[in-house]
């Protein structure tokens, strides 16, 4: 599968950092990233996100936010601006507008954006990543 999607170096810094392992085991559990707004973090990890569910099998990405009305308002749309920026991407994904979720149709993988405002689902979700979107 090719892609021309434009990437910057925190893409390629995230991506390989998500990628790395030691003897077969994910070096990292945990990645941060930080910096100034609008310097690329937030798109570049939807970037990733994009790839991810659409090379692997029912996996689910649940992303946070303060609350669900600004995950939708910033995280969502970072996300539509992605998948819409390559024409491959946008007909791999089903968008579901009451749910905040979207389907990738090949894989059957999903991506959710929830708010934290709702601390029983914040920690009674299963996922396989957690992506936590703070503004500081």
């Amino acid at each position: 599968m090719d892609l021309d999607i434009n990437v910057t170096k925190v893409f390629s810094d995230i991506k390989n950092s998500y990628e790395s392992e030691i003897d077969g085991v994910k070096k990292y559990r945990l990645i941060v990233s930080y910096g100034s707004s609008r310097s690329s973090k937030t798109y570049s990890i939807m970037q990733l996100f994009a790839l991810i569910l659409l090379s692997r099998k029912s996996f689910k990405i649940t992303v946070w936010r303060d609350t669900r009305v600004n995950a939708i308002a910033t995280v969502l749309e970072d996300f539509k601006d992605v998948i819409s920026s390559d024409m491959f991407l946008y007909g791999q994904f089903t968008y579901n507008k009451k749910d905040a979720t979207f389907v990738c149709k090949s894989s059957n993988s999903i991506i959710h954006f929830m708010g934290t405002d709702d601390i029983g689902k914040v920690l009674g979700m299963k996922q396989n990543i957690s992506f936590f979107n703070a503004s500081v």
